[in-house]
């Protein structure tokens, strides 16, 4: 596959794509490398050879100078540290109240099912979901390579928009139940319940007992993957510096601590 890179003359904005051996024989320097090319093709001068030693120089710094990532600001670096360390709360309040059920709930019917239930699937979908405060995780922490992990975390989101979180009107509808009649199993019976006078119903839907196995692997990933980070972050924030012998509150600014702390 031919590498592509990005031609700029002085004083040019860069508008078109060209292989890289016609930027090398069109340009002395200014050469934007992407993908893998820096790597396998220029740092060993293959399929350079037309270019002279110094070019190649020139070229490296500047790959290396436009190439290096901007360093975050200490408020950048706060405000992602306090969205995912929320999240990674959250979803360790979904893995313990997943492992309860996992172990001690068989069926729908079981006294703590739903309870459980909205529990998990709320604490999971709450980083996932947009909130007034810094917004949802980005995409990459709700992408699973496993299509079963990716297919356990698309349903609880979906159950928490339909079902949990808001009542979704074509799902959670009211159904009037006149004397005598026979209506599907409840949470609380195993089988169909014959009124013994006229009321109503609210239709639902619920996940089946044995889709919290999958549940619970979906939120270990999401965990093993966010708790390193975090971790990361906050070493970032705080590991060598000064602290003062209290606690005191995140601020989103570029202070280490309050100056009230």
């Amino acid at each position: 596959m031919a590498h592509k890179a990005v031609g700029i003359r002085h004083g040019e904005h860069c508008k078109h794509y060209w292989n890289v051996s016609n930027v090398v024989s069109r340009f002395n320097a200014h050469i934007v490398f992407y993908g893998n090319f820096w790597a396998r093709g220029f740092a060993t001068g293959s399929r350079l050879t037309s270019c002279s030693v110094f070019r190649q120089t020139a070229c490296s710094a500047l790959v290396a100078s436009v190439t290096k990532k901007r360093h975050l600001t200490r408020t950048e670096l706060k405000r992602q540290f306090h969205k995912l360390a929320i999240a990674q709360s959250d979803i360790l309040n979904a893995r313990a109240a997943c492992r309860y059920f996992v172990e001690h709930v068989s069926d729908i019917a079981h006294s703590i099912y739903y309870p459980l239930f909205v529990t998990i699937v709320i604490c999971y979908a709450r980083p996932f979901t947009d909130n007034d405060t810094f917004g949802r995780l980005a995409k990459k922490w709700g992408t699973f390579s496993n299509q079963r992990l990716q297919r356990s975390h698309d349903l609880m989101l979906k159950t928490r928009n339909e079902v949990v979180a808001h009542s979704d009107a074509a799902i959670r509808q009211i159904r009037i139940v006149p004397a005598g009649v026979t209506y599907p199993f409840t949470f609380t019976a195993k089988k169909p319940v014959i009124s013994q006078s006229y009321g109503f119903m609210i239709t639902t839907y619920v996940l089946e007992p044995r889709h919290f196995t999958d549940a619970l692997d979906t939120i270990c990933d999401v965990l093993d993957r966010l708790q390193p980070e975090v971790s990361r972050l906050f070493d970032l924030l705080y590991k060598y510096e000064t602290l003062p012998p209290r606690t005191f509150p995140l601020t989103i600014d570029e202070t280490i601590y309050p100056p009230s702390a």
